[in-house]
């Protein structure tokens, strides 16, 4: 059993006093439980988590601007990682979460594994897709690390149905973006264009137009959507391509040429 695991609590400076729950006691207000191992517990000092605005972060912030540094006491120490998970949601259950009204605690899931009792909504998305996109705009992953994560996506093979394919399609059709995320598209899109890279516009079957910046995007969106990059290369700007232009078998097996059939790829220099 590997028994690497803690349990911690973050307190805040601040606020000294008796603070007692059930069995726990603090000398000053907890205000995050959290589990992990190794450095895991001083991750969220870091100026690349501080970035990311939510309450926790606010309430971190706030204490190092007023010149202190939160209390970080381990509650368990040295325990496997189930353990771990059952007693971090019972001190979040028992402290009580400040979203629920019921406790100081800056969580936003109960804890254990997963995301049990997350509230997130629609403007905390926007916000934190927002923050994220420009602190990797700003400190970019490195060549060798998008690599890494790409063969990874890949070796899933992760491909989707074409039921799949029409359920995103239909959620997308119609949907309506906030005028301050079209605003903020609009800014990032005023940078230098690449053009290194062609621009290809795709039309599916049902007249669905999709636009891919590059060969590697054009193959990621013809893996995604069981098409044939032989094939769909062979008609660039040759208009749909019809039922007599492709194999539908090929050594006696089913080959994504098919899917093909009434596609249409443009290339824009």
């Amino acid at each position: 059993m590997n028994n690497k695991f803690y349990v911690y609590a973050y307190l805040d400076p601040r606020k000294k006093g008796n603070f007692k729950y059930g069995k726990y006691e603090f000398e000053y207000e907890p205000f995050y439980i959290g589990k992990g191992s190794g450095e895991r517990s001083k991750q969220h000092l870091q100026e690349w988590s501080l970035k990311v605005k939510c309450f926790k972060n606010n309430k971190i912030k706030s204490i190092l601007k007023n010149g202190d540094n939160p209390i970080i006491t381990y509650l368990y120490k040295n325990i496997n990682e189930s353990d771990s998970f059952l007693y971090e949601m019972e001190l979040i259950n028992i402290v009580g979460r400040h979203n629920y009204k019921c406790g100081p605690l800056t969580n936003i899931t109960d804890g254990g594994e997963g995301v049990s009792g997350r509230i997130i909504t629609d403007e905390f998305r926007l916000k934190q897709s927002i923050i994220m996109k420009e602190y990797f705009k700003e400190n970019p992953m490195p060549k060798k690390t998008r690599n890494k994560i790409s063969k990874i996506l890949l070796s899933k093979n992760m491909t989707r149905s074409k039921e799949t394919r029409d359920k995103i399609g239909e959620a997308n059709r119609g949907r309506v973006y906030s005028e301050e995320y079209l605003e903020y598209m609009r800014e990032i899109r005023k940078g230098p264009k690449l053009t290194h890279r062609n621009k290809f516009i795709l039309t599916s079957p049902n007249n669905e137009i999709f636009e891919v910046l590059g060969k590697e995007d054009l193959n990621m969106f013809v893996k995604n959507n069981e098409l044939s990059i032989r094939k769909l290369n062979q008609f660039i700007n040759k208009g749909v391509i019809k039922d007599t232009d492709v194999r539908k078998v090929v050594n006696g097996v089913k080959n994504n040429t098919i899917n093909c059939i009434g596609w249409k790829i443009n290339q824009i220099n």
